[in-house]
Formats: structure tokens, sequence, C-alpha cells
């Protein structure tokens, strides 16, 4: 069982010994030597050299694009907060409240409940009626 690692098996090659002047070209009395031919073995490394070298630009790259989604994901994260916060202080102000006034430019006060889902106006506040229905459905 050979010891040399299969990625050099290309690279062996059978010798006789330097010093056996035998005519047999088959069989000769010093016996075979093996060894690694020294351009396959450069050839090899520098196939490994390369692909390594493109392993770790891909690598690179890969981490790259890593600390983008990371940094992009916080970036979502926090402009979901901020999102949040403001929805839920419009919810403070609509719970403390009983309209707009002045909304038609007549002075009297639109109530709520024409702005919000169901009411005469309420493709004005559609996303906001979605949101709550939405937070509603995560929270059961």
């Amino acid at each position: 069982m050979s010891t040399t690692p299969e990625i050099l098996w290309p690279a062996l090659r059978q010798y006789r010994h330097n010093n056996d002047n035998s005519p047999s070209i088959t069989n000769p009395k010093g016996g075979f030597v093996v060894g690694l031919d020294h351009d396959e073995t450069c050839s090899i490394f520098e196939g490994v050299l390369t692909e390594n070298s493109e392993l770790r630009d891909r690598i690179a790259l890969l981490e790259d694009r890593i600390a983008f989604k990371d940094r992009f994901i916080k970036e979502l994260e926090a402009t979901a907060k901020l999102a949040d916060a403001a929805l839920t202080a419009i919810g403070a102000l609509i719970n403390e409240s009983h309209g707009v006034a002045w909304l038609h430019l007549n002075g009297d006060i639109a109530p709520w409940g024409e702005l919000l889902a169901g009411g005469r106006y309420e493709g004005w506040l559609i996303p906001l009626s979605d949101y709550w229905e939405a937070l509603q459905e995560q929270e059961k």
C-alpha cells in the first residue's frame, strides 16, 4: 500500500536504479525504484495553489456578502422598530382623540371611524388598518 497521497499518483514514475547496468529492462538486477516526476509534481502543486487561491477569493466574496446581509438585516430591524413606534404613536393618538378637525375644510371633526377600515374615507388609512390587523394576527 502506497503512502503517497492520491493527488500525487499521476506524478509517480517507476525507474531502474542508476547503478544498474543489467541488460533486462523488465527485470533489472537492482529492481525498480519509484519516484515522483518533478515537472508533474510541480504542475500538480501549481494547480492546487491556484484552486486554493480561487477558493480563498470565493470565501472572501461570500464573507463580504454575509456581512452585507447582516448589515442590511440590522438596518431593516432598526427601520421596523421606528415604523412600529410611529404606528403605535398614531394608534395612541387615535385612541385619545375623536378625529381630525378641518379635514374636509368645513370646520367639522372627521371621526376616526370614517377614516379607518370600513369608514367612508378608509382609503387614506388602509395601510394603517392593515398594519394593526397583521399585528393582531402575530400576537395570536
